[in-house]
């Protein structure tokens, strides 16, 4: 059989010319490659491709997923094999060292991979040389689902004493956090926890320190980089905290509730500690441009700097 591949690019882009792929009896699989260019002044803008196939005159522009069981047979989903993509300006150290500790319920490490950060997955907190890392991150609710951090946590919290920078993102009061030693000072999620959220993605925020490195470096924060935000502002917000850490923004919720803890910092020996509940992983797996700039100025932030 033989068919012609190409790509369906929005208007404005380089075509790239179409290929002709034959599959001989019993292939069911080949790979084609592509290279294009989008033009010069895309910024901020999502995008999609089409990749289509052209077979007895006909466009094929499906993908098909077979799921089969034997408890319930074969079945195929049909979805539309649209690339949904984003080009943006997002500003970082180009030698940035990034450790994640995946927890399974986010794909923020993939994706910031994908727009060029050197990102590394600890598989094990307690073989891992913390020291090769410039910040050192943790996905949302991973004490929850990685028994290694709950066991090293000591381990994360001597790194930033070292000299590291640590990123906690969002957990729940029940996730194996110790509202007391956790953290590297006292620090309580809000509970119960369905009363310390920003429901509204939409809603009012006032920076506290807007001149402070976390809003202008690498990337300088303006107020299209807090709109058209996805489902919600922030999770889980800290009720309770320690005098050590500083604030930096209030949220309002649509009934006038404020939360002042979406960010909180601190610095630990000679390094800093950062917990944010925001919903950044939200945010960056639905292309958010300001999700993106935003959590790249908090995974890059050197203290030594200021």
């Amino acid at each position: 059989m033989d068919t012609t591949i190409s790509l369906q690019l929005p208007k404005g882009w380089e075509q790239a010319s179409g290929k002709n792929v034959s599959f001989e009896k019993g292939e069911t699989e080949k790979t084609v490659t592509f290279s294009i260019e989008p033009p010069e002044d895309l910024t901020d803008k999502p995008f999609v491709i089409t990749p289509t196939a052209e077979v007895d005159g006909k466009l094929l522009q499906k993908q098909v997923q077979e799921i089969a069981y034997e408890h319930i047979g074969t079945f195929y989903n049909i979805q539309n094999a649209d690339l949904n993509g984003l080009a943006l300006n997002l500003e970082f150290p180009q030698d940035l060292q990034v450790g994640y500790i995946d927890s399974g319920f986010d794909k923020v490490a993939d994706k910031l991979s994908e727009v060029g950060m050197d990102v590394t997955k600890i598989e094990d907190l307690a073989t891992e040389d913390l020291s090769k890392f410039d910040t050192v991150v943790t996905g949302i609710r991973a004490y929850l689902s990685r028994e290694d951090l709950v066991q090293q946590n000591d381990r994360l919290l001597e790194y930033a004493q070292n000299g590291g920078h640590v990123v906690v993102q969002y957990h729940k009061p029940g996730d194996n956090w110790n509202p007391e030693n956790t953290a590297p000072y006292p620090l309580t999620i809000g509970s119960p926890s369905i009363e310390w959220r920003v429901t509204d993605e939409a809603s009012d925020y006032t920076i506290l320190q807007p001149d402070h490195p976390l809003f202008n470096q690498p990337n300088q924060i303006t107020e299209q980089d807090w709109e058209g935000w996805i489902q919600e502002r922030g999770l889980y917000f800290p009720m309770q905290w320690n005098d050590q850490y500083e604030t930096f923004l209030t949220m309002t919720d649509l009934d006038g509730d404020q939360f002042e803890g979406g960010i909180l910092l601190t610095d630990y020996g000679e390094g800093t500690y950062l917990y944010t509940n925001l919903v950044w992983y939200r945010q960056i797996q639905n292309l958010v441009p300001g999700g993106y700039r935003i959590f790249t100025n908090l995974i890059s932030y050197d203290g030594n700097e200021e």
